[in-house]
């Protein structure tokens, strides 16, 4: 198994289900470019992308209802129940990785 920095997965548990994806170009200052690049890295997004889409998501669905959730209760107990035993056997895997193992449930 890999070993990798922290595992963000919770990001990937609230992604809706519409595939169709629309592009922009965003502008932002040096600085706060520079504390997102710390943020990134500190809890493993891929990249600065991903860190503006899930904050624009928390902005904008501020209720779990909002969301288009693409897992069943029970599967997110079951992907909680792996996070929690990875975290305790120290056993980190890079979110490829983890998508193989659930995509082979």
């Amino acid at each position: 198994m890999i070993k990798s920095k922290h595992l963000n997965i919770h990001r990937y548990l609230e992604i809706s289900g519409d595939n169709m994806m629309k592009q922009i170009n965003l502008k932002i200052p040096d600085t706060l470019f520079s504390k997102a690049k710390k943020h990134v890295d500190k809890y493993g997004y891929k990249n600065i992308q991903e860190l503006a889409l899930e904050s624009m998501r928390e902005k904008i669905f501020n209720s779990k209802e909002e969301y288009d959730e693409t897992f069943t209760k029970r599967e997110l107990e079951l992907i909680e129940k792996f996070v929690e035993k990875v975290h305790e056997e120290g056993d980190f895997i890079d979110a490829d990785e983890l998508f193989r193992i659930l995509d082979e449930k």
